[in-house]
């Protein structure tokens, strides 16, 4: 497949583009232009095949033009996406399981700040054969157990999550009869968008009643999708919320939303998998002293 050089500016070229090699001041064309567009120029290089795409680029030096410059250049959405980094005169290498993963870290280690706002919600759809990832070991044995079951809800479930450890990354949703409405089931006290106990009072309350209502109003539209269709759902989620300690809170982390039969009710589980998080000094902190001023 031919290879794309993205420029410091967005621009993409071919990367065996006669142009491009006398605009970098390389003689030869082809592979070599793109290794030394990518080491010396700081420039992006993108090649896409059938079953993913690689991407090189230099380390703390690309621009964030030029990475989304790269991003527009792919002609389909890769499955997964091999990240050649070079730093330092040193090559390394990282696999990324779909796209999201890979933009959201790039931004990390351009040269610049992300361009724009950042979206208080972005979620990326996965599909299910992403769990045989190392990545998303933790929540395949779970879709096993449902699977297996066939969605019927047991203990061996609550055992399940004390065995990889994720039960205080669980919540759990129930469906009202003859209604359309969730309520709190169970919840994960581990979830840090509020304390344990403001967690264990949401019992029996709306799915909506958190702190921050417009993240609400994003992470519950999986649970009532889910719902809906009586099918899991897997998606990796960055997120930006406010906590109910008045901080703000950027989030990353990977989740699967399964719906479960116990008795006559029906049941959503979400349960998540943390790979980021940045908590910011509290909103309120200086409150008290400007009253006093």
């Amino acid at each position: 497949m031919r290879g794309i050089v993205v420029d410091r500016r967005g621009k993409a070229w071919p990367a065996d583009s006669a142009e491009l090699a006398r605009k970098l001041g390389c003689r030869q064309i082809g592979d070599d232009v793109a290794s030394y567009a990518v080491r010396e120029r700081a420039c992006i290089y993108v090649v896409q095949r059938a079953n993913g795409a690689r991407v090189a680029l230099s380390l703390g030096r690309f621009t964030q033009k030029g990475l989304l410059g790269a991003l527009l250049a792919l002609d389909s959405i890769p499955a997964r996406i091999l990240l050649s980094a070079f730093d330092g005169g040193q090559w390394s290498h990282r696999m990324f399981s779909n796209l999201a993963r890979f933009a959201e870290y790039a931004e990390t280690v351009a040269e610049d700040e992300p361009l724009g706002r950042r979206e208080p919600w972005l979620a990326t759809p996965l599909q299910l054969e992403a769990l045989s990832q190392p990545s998303l070991a933790k929540l395949e044995p779970l879709f096993q157990l449902w699977r297996a079951s066939r969605g019927r809800m047991s203990e061996e479930v609550n055992s399940l999550l004390d065995q990889v450890g994720l039960r205080r990354r669980t919540t759990i949703a129930r469906q009202l009869p003859r209604s359309k409405r969730l309520v709190f089931e169970g919840v994960g006290t581990g979830l840090t968008l509020m304390r344990p106990c403001e967690w264990l009072e949401r019992i029996g309350r709306d799915l909506s009643d958190v702190p921050d209502r417009t993240y609400g109003t994003n992470s519950n539209r999986g649970y009532f999708e889910v719902a809906r269709d009586g099918a899991p759902h897997l998606e990796t989620v960055r997120a930006v919320l406010l906590t109910s300690a008045g901080a703000t809170m950027r989030s990353s982390y990977d989740r699967l939303l399964l719906p479960w039969r116990r008795g006559g009710d029906l049941l959503v589980l979400g349960v998540s998998t943390l790979r980021d998080v940045h908590v910011s000094e509290r909103r309120f902190a200086n409150d008290a002293r400007d009253v006093r001023q």
